[in-house]
């Protein structure tokens, strides 16, 4: 099964995700699991390698029932064939919080 994780995070300053004035980032990941319970942990595990850190999970559903207008944004898709493919976490388009109301993103 995939999950889609959708999370607030903050990185620091040594994290290949670090952006200039950003006090956080939002962010889709897809996550090969068995429950919700493991996706969480696998993503993590795979986000601390990069020294980032969740600070809210949003939102956790199967990836064949999530549905929101920021698909597109995040480019989910291109995340959940690279996660099939690999059968591994894969994190989409990380978006910085000063980015965000240019975005329309809330």
């Amino acid at each position: 099964m995939y999950w889609v994780v959708d999370y607030k995070c903050t990185a620091e300053a040594s994290s290949s995700i670090s952006y200039d004035d950003a006090e956080f980032y939002l962010n889709l990941a897809v996550v090969p699991a068995a429950t919700k319970e493991e996706a969480i942990q696998r993503l993590e595990k795979n986000l601390s390698r990069d020294k980032i850190t969740i600070t809210d999970i949003r939102d956790i559903s199967e990836y064949s029932s999530y549905d929101t207008e920021l698909k597109d944004a995040f480019q989910l898709k291109d995340a959940y064939d690279e996660a099939v493919h690999d059968h591994d976490v894969v994190t989409a388009l990380f978006i910085p919080s000063n980015l965000l109301e240019h975005m329309g993103i809330k």
